[in-house]
């Protein structure tokens, strides 16, 4: 099962235990491993101290949904500014939870 969803730094806690139960989760950080269906779940590409620049576009070239607690990015943002960081533009779903 392919990841379908990251899970901000600013919720490591729940990330961490969402990776017990379900196998198509990652976070900052993530070493990867076996999910609980016997999947194997790859390294995460993001460190938790990334730096928005950083980790939204690589989270969003992987099509991944970003659960954050963060309220002030909006649900979708794109990037139609082109920088070396960035690469290309992108665009990032974005779930935020009070």
């Amino acid at each position: 099962m392919p990841v379908r969803f990251y899970i901000d730094a600013d919720l490591l806690g729940l990330a961490k235990l969402l990776v017990t139960v379900r196998s198509d989760v990652t976070y900052p950080g993530d070493p990867g491993g076996t999910g609980p269906d016997g999947h194997e779940r790859a390294p995460c590409p993001s460190s938790p101290g990334a730096k928005d620049p950083m980790w939204i576009p690589a989270v969003a070239a992987q099509g991944w949904i970003t659960i954050t607690r963060d309220r002030h990015r909006s649900t979708v943002l794109p990037s139609a500014k082109r920088s070396s960081t960035m690469g290309r533009a992108s665009c990032a779903w974005m779930l935020a939870t009070s």
